[in-house]
This record gives C-alpha cells, structure tokens and sequence, in this order.
C-alpha cells in the first residue's frame, strides 16, 4: 500500500469525495464497509487493477477491516500531542 498523491487522487476518484472526508468517516465509529474497501483499493501498489471483490479477499488475508480500521485510530498520546510536535519542521 502505498499514500502518495496518486493514492489520495484514486480515492477521491472512486468515492467521489474528498480524501478528508473519507478519512474522517474511516476514524469514526459508523465507517461503511465499501469506503474501506475503496481506501484499500486506491492505495493499493500491486495489483493496481485489483477488482474490488479481489480487494476485500486482501482486507481478509490480512486480518480483516479491524486491521485496517486500526490505521486510523488516534491514540491518547497523539490527541494529547501540541500539532507544532506531528507536523515536520
């Protein structure tokens, strides 16, 4: 998997929303199954033609959406952290 621009593009390709927005639903407690599998499926290096029933199968080799939900948990540590110590000088 892989979190370039070109992946940020795709995802907003496939969901016709911004990458924000899908981020924001990803972290929340109601995150749709297919948004997850769409995320998936946009960062995805090898296959990149990968259809997304062939998506889902991966989702499950590798443990399955809590795996993948888990990317996008905010920790105590990073909520707690001032932004000026997340973002890069």
């Amino acid at each position: 998997m892989t979190f370039g621009v070109n992946a940020w593009c795709r995802l907003e390709d496939l969901t016709g929303r911004t990458s924000v927005d899908v981020i924001d639903e990803l972290r929340g407690e109601q995150a749709s199954m297919r948004t997850l599998r769409q995320f998936v499926k946009a960062t995805l290096v090898d296959p990149k033609d990968a259809s997304l029933d062939e998506v889902g199968d991966i989702i499950d080799d590798l443990g399955g959406p809590a795996i993948i939900r888990g990317m996008f948990s905010v920790t105590p540590a990073v909520q707690a952290a001032p932004e000026k110590e997340l973002v890069p000088a």
